[in-house]
């Protein structure tokens, strides 16, 4: 799906450079070279949908140096910047400059449009919908006045995709339906095209594949036409999907998906044909047929490594490990994830350094405009103050009085938002903390009681010891980690459990862990699924590892339906639940989780006899 941002491209390509009416730069007036070399990085930065990723930052280097004291092309210069960030994805830059820009442009001129454009585009990767849908409402007002029906369809298939992304059919419908008015004799143009993407996935969303398939069956015929193989991609990777997930004809699947392969690299773009690679392995995957699929997979790892493309190539990474973990070779299955654990921290490490210096530069620019504010309003300030100073008097006094009842008020406020923040962490503080301290201390017990052990052993038991300090530290990051996050895949908890039991086998080598943990369908999970279904888990887990004094502890997850079905054992001494349900908080706060997911606990358990809790939660 990472092709469709191609068509996204075409829409900005197509609104910008279609206009019926010339710019206020194209009117006949004498250019000196600065102003040349602005207009020529504008044409080449923001009219060319597929500039290549080096020619774009040869043009915005160019920007840098470049001046005029006209303001237009001072615009022009600030609308080219935007336009280059939005495409590196840093979008709070490219506001700031499309900001800029907008106090420099006429309002009948073409370069707005593109700006009102590019501000939606950038507040709806942000996940701005109301800011993103008044820009794109300008857009249309401005489209509307100039009586450009072009610029009208690309916007209306840019709101279609906003109102799909905010999961409202009814809208998106209503704007696709638009378009294809619109561009009712113009079907292979770019609007169009948008639109019609946008209504198959509406359609295999709501499950009505073989509609879906239409469309896109219909969308690669127009691509044909119109001699555009970036856009017939989109469609074809569809089409494919569509046989390989619901269909299961997994011939078509590969046969769809290797025609797409031709056309990548006829294009020549690395990414693409990684992707594809990676498409072709699951198909293989799904027929078993490991060795192919692992073949694909080392493709893409290959040209992703070439690319320096660390953050796509998770991707081949997180299916590479799959591959191993339905042979049963976790050994491979966990080297696999502790490579992908690698490549996920360098994302991390390079995503932070980027966004530090994009708010850096963000900074220093408000900085700048602030200082430059500040003077200007203090002069207003004086002169106005010589003359009305009743008056000021007044409006001071009514500023101090309203002040003081919003500070008022934000404090009361803060006090209950404060109460409620401070029962939630004190909860994840005694599950996520105490947890890994429990290993902490189950390694101290086993140095006390190693003094005939070698040097060696002891040396590797400190440093093991170490590492769960460290990760006590990280456990807390993981915390807030997902209550930050809106949803999660079922598989990112299936790897946490494996390295929290991987981790607890090191702790306690007298203790064997048996693990089983089957997706049938890779769910979404929201934060709070996610981190009550960790927390108890580890609970469960930590309380066998301390007081059970098992020699094999089994778990046991199994996905059916929309259900979920949890069965941890051990052969230890039991408990008497009726006694310890009452005192021990670990168990307490395994039953308020199991309830928040309503969920059903089970216990089976009895002094001599083991533990066996049984969990069902429905996803």
């Amino acid at each position: 799906m990472g092709k469709f941002r191609v068509l996204i491209f075409f829409f900005l390509f197509a609104v910008v450079s279609c206009s019926k009416e010339k710019s206020a730069g194209d009117s006949v007036e004498v250019l000196h070279d600065d102003e040349k070399k602005i207009k020529d990085a504008y044409t080449q930065i923001v009219l060319q949908a597929d500039l290549p990723k080096d020619s774009l930052l040869w043009y915005f280097q160019k920007l840098e140096v470049l001046q005029s004291k006209k303001p237009y092309f001072t615009a022009l210069n600030e609308l080219s910047k935007a336009t280059y960030f939005r495409k590196e994805g840093a979008y709070l830059s490219a506001i700031t400059h499309y900001e800029k820009a907008l106090e420099g442009l006429p309002e009948n001129d073409s370069a707005t449009d593109y700006a009102f454009v590019g501000m939606g585009v950038c507040y709806r990767h942000l996940g701005n919908f109301p800011k993103a849908l008044g820009w794109f409402q300008k857009s249309v007002e401005y489209g509307e006045n100039q009586k450009d029906t072009l610029r009208l369809a690309g916007t209306y298939a840019s709101l279609a995709q906003l109102h799909f992304e905010k999961e409202q059919e009814n809208e998106a419908r209503k704007y696709i339906e638009q378009v294809f008015q619109l561009q009712k004799n113009k079907e292979i143009g770019k609007p169009y095209f948008i639109a019609l993407h946008t209504l198959a996935n509406m359609e295999a969303k709501k499950g009505n594949y073989l509609i879906a398939m239409d469309l896109d069956r219909k969308g690669m015929i127009l691509a044909d036409k119109a001699g555009n193989d970036a856009v017939k991609i989109t469609f074809q990777d569809n089409l494919a999907r569509c046989y390989f997930n619901y269909l299961k004809d997994y011939d078509k699947a590969v046969f769809y998906f290797k025609q797409n392969l031709i056309i990548d690299k006829k294009l020549n773009n690395p990414t693409w044909i990684a992707d594809t690679y990676i498409n072709l392995a699951e198909v293989e995957t799904a027929r078993e047929n490991y060795e192919k699929a692992h073949e694909y997979l080392q493709e893409a790892i290959n040209i992703f490594s070439e690319t320096q493309q660390f953050n796509n190539s998770l991707k081949a990474y997180a299916a590479l490990k799959r591959i191993y973990e339905k042979q049963d070779n976790f050994k491979k299955a966990l080297e696999t994830n502790e490579i992908y654990l690698e490549k996920y921290k360098k994302h991390l490490n390079e995503e932070s350094e980027k966004s530090f210096a994009e708010y850096n530069a963000l900074f220093e620019t408000k900085k700048k405009e602030k200082e430059l504010s500040e003077t200007q309003l203090q002069l207003r300030e004086e002169e106005f103050r010589s003359q009305r100073k009743n008056i000021w008097l007044l409006l001071l006094g009514s500023l101090i009085v309203i002040t003081l009842g919003i500070v008022r008020y934000l404090q009361i406020k803060s006090r209950l938002k404060q109460k409620k923040l401070q029962l939630e962490i004190s909860r994840e503080l005694h599950d996520s903390l105490g947890s890994q301290l429990t290993l902490i201390s189950s390694i101290s017990d086993s140095l006390k009681n190693s003094a005939i052990i070698l040097d060696e052993s002891i040396s590797k038991k400190i440093n093991t010891l170490s590492e769960f300090s460290e990760n006590t530290v990280n456990e807390l990051k993981n915390t807030i980690w997902v209550l930050n996050s809106s949803e999660l895949k079922l598989h990112e908890l299936k790897v946490k459990l494996l390295n929290f039991i991987s981790q607890a086998s090191e702790a306690q080598e007298k203790v064997k862990f048996h693990f089983s943990f089957d997706i049938q369908h890779d769910v979404q999970l929201n934060s709070k699924q996610a981190i009550n279904l960790y927390r108890i888990f580890q609970e469960i887990l930590n309380n066998a590892i301390k007081y059970s004094q098992a020699e094999d502890i089994f778990v046991v997850v199994e996905q059916a339906a929309n259900h979920l079905y949890i069965k941890i054992r051990d052969n230890g001494i039991g408990f008497n639940w009726e006694t310890e349900k009452n005192k021990s908080l670990g168990l307490a706060n395994i039953q308020q989780r199991i309830m928040e997911l309503g969920g059903q606990l089970g216990i089976e358990t009895s002094a001599g006899k083991g533990t066996q809790f049984e969990i069902t939660v429905k996803l």
